[in-house]
Parts: structure tokens; C-alpha cells; sequence
């Protein structure tokens, strides 16, 4: 993961750094992070299930520890369904 790669977390601070509190990307970060809003789309033949019964269980392990540390953040977090559709 991104996160734990020590490389890209030095680079996207350079980066963060370089460009300065005006560039916005310390938001990310940062205190206004309340204002960023996370929405996963999930692909499945839903066939009237829910998330808990469509996703398989690692698939919901992940999800769930992503949307807990996000939300421990102050992010706004949302999943939303996009059916497949059948041609």
C-alpha cells in the first residue's frame, strides 16, 4: 500500500512541501480534511444483495479497515452499487 512505502510517503511530502499551503494538498492531510468526501463504487451482480452478502470476505475486511481509518480522519465516506448489467 501506498500508505506504507516509506519512499512515497518522503516524495509526497517533498512534494507537499515544494508547493506550499496554497496548493490545497495539505487538505489532505490536514486539518480541513472534514471537507473531503470518499466514495467507493462497488461493481457487482447484486442481484438484491447488500454489500455484506455481495462482497467476498476479504474483500470486506479491506473495505472496512479503509472506511475506519478515513473516517477516524474526519472523511466522509460513502459506498455506493453500480449493477452489472447483462447483455
Amino acid at each position: 500500500m501506498c500508505r506504507e512505502d516509506a519512499a512515497f510517503r518522503t516524495e509526497v511530502a517533498r512534494l507537499v512541501e515544494d508547493k506550499g499551503r496554497d496548493a490545497g494538498a495539505v487538505g489532505i492531510c490536514g486539518s480541513s480534511s472534514a471537507q473531503l468526501k470518499v466514495v467507493y463504487a462497488i461493481i457487482a451482480r447484486w442481484n438484491r444483495r447488500n454489500l455484506s452478502q455481495a462482497l467476498p470476505l476479504f474483500s470486506k475486511l479491506t473495505l472496512w479497515s479503509y472506511v475506519r481509518e478515513l473516517q477516524g480522519r474526519s472523511v466522509d465516506v460513502r459506498c455506493n452499487r453500480v449493477e452489472v448489467r447483462e447483455e
